[in-house]
């Protein structure tokens, strides 16, 4: 079930098993209703008079009588288009919590599997177009497949990627050797990635953000010079501070 889509001044459209509202629907109305509606200037005095003497008050009519324009898909309003794929990647991916094992994040226990529902062999890949809809598959041991950049991606490299820190093609181990991961080392795509797996539900609610990517929080709004510092218990605590505050 999805929600209504809003169309401002042009009514709703419902489906997927809501309500649809067409001539004959009826929603309760009373003379108060209207009043308040005079009273708050949205209607003259002559609509109010005609409103409420109106036998089909509180019922849907049709205002001008002539057949349902036609509408291809391609032609719908670019809002309608972006909800279509917003609830496509929705199906897709996975909001479930997975349990932390002992004291570190559970971001390292996560695979692409834990992420992405597995659909058929291959599928469009979630987090970039796709030319042929088959550019991305999970392989048997929970690895995504980018068959568009020939790159190969754990859950850590995926979220990286799905922050938009990262492109696929970067972030990505290319098949066969082909290029390494620009991930390793980078404190600040292991913030990113933890930061994407807390916004997406996937961590527990203590789940605890890694050393690194603190100190890569707390050099970003010069708290240390570098994310290759220590952090003391007094930097410690205000990168935390900004973490909850601005992140």
């Amino acid at each position: 079930m999805i929600p209504n889509i809003a169309t401002d001044d042009d009514g709703e459209i419902r489906s997927q098993d809501q309500y649809v509202l067409v001539a004959g629907s009826y929603v309760p109305t009373t003379k108060d209703d209207i009043k308040k509606e005079l009273d708050a200037g949205h209607i003259t005095e002559q609509e109010y008079n005609k409103i409420i003497n109106d036998p089909r008050l509180g019922y849907y009519t049709v205002a001008c009588d002539k057949p349902a324009a036609k509408i291809k898909e391609d032609e719908l309003p670019l809002f309608f288009k972006e909800e279509k794929k917003k609830q496509e990647l929705d199906d897709i991916f996975i909001h479930k919590k997975i349990k932390r094992k002992g004291q570190k994040s559970a971001l390292f226990d996560l695979t692409v599997s834990d992420i992405v529902v597995k659909k058929g062999e291959r599928f469009p890949h979630p987090l970039h177009p796709s030319d042929t809809g088959a550019n991305f598959c999970i392989d048997e041991n929970g690895m995504g497949q980018c068959w568009r950049h020939s790159v190969s991606l754990n859950a850590y490299q995926f979220l990286v990627v799905k922050s938009g820190y990262m492109s696929c093609v970067d972030a990505g181990t290319g098949h066969n050797g082909s290029n390494p991961s620009r991930v390793k080392g980078d404190a600040g795509a292991l913030f990113h990635a933890w930061l994407q797996a807390k916004q997406d539900n996937l961590l527990p609610e203590d789940d605890p953000i890694p050393i690194r990517a603190l100190k890569y929080i707390a050099a970003k709004e010069g708290i240390i010079k570098s994310s290759e510092d220590n952090l003391n218990m007094d930097s410690f605590n205000k990168a935390l501070d900004i973490l909850e505050v601005k992140y």
